[in-house]
């Protein structure tokens, strides 16, 4: 896979990283700030382009982000370790999942190899925009049916919204 230029991975690794912080937080039932949620996304970003950059593989990326991700949530919310673990491992999980399933939708659609995909930005932030307001949609809905896997996780520190 090409590797994205600077901009391109600041574009997609900043919504990227609110909304899988998001959804990690709201299945273990905690309410941020939005000034920390986006310094979160903004460090996810910032620390994803050397990530991606240095990984050697697609799961070396995504444990070097989720580890990224977990220190600076924990660190800025002062959200308890363990039930965010699981929360992000969860957020993770789905996010990844519907990437494959979009993935496996839209290239027949598309109809172009994965590698001329890879290679143009555009087809990757059309790909990258469907899973956005899909996993948005997620999000909406856990928000919605209070499907909290843990209850209420917060600490004093961090604000109750």
């Amino acid at each position: 896979m090409e590797k994205l230029p600077l901009l391109g991975i600041i574009f997609m690794s900043l919504p990227e990283g609110i909304l899988i912080t998001l959804v990690a937080l709201e299945l273990i039932n905690v309410r941020v700030r939005l000034k920390q949620l986006l310094l979160i996304g903004v460090l996810h970003a910032f620390f994803a382009y050397f990530v991606r950059q240095y990984a050697p593989n697609v799961i070396f990326n995504l444990l070097g982000q989720a580890s990224v991700n977990l220190m600076i949530a924990v660190a800025i919310t002062k959200v308890k370790f363990v039930p965010y673990t699981i929360g992000l491992a969860l957020s993770y999980s789905v996010y990844i999942t519907l990437e494959s399933s979009i993935i496996g939708i839209l290239l027949p659609a598309i109809n172009q190899p994965i590698l001329e995909i890879s290679r143009n930005i555009w087809m990757r932030v059309l790909m990258f925009s469907v899973q956005v307001v899909l996993f948005f949609s997620i999000y909406m809905l856990i928000k919605r049916f209070k499907l909290h896997i843990i209850g209420n996780t917060q600490d004093s520190n961090a604000r109750r919204g």
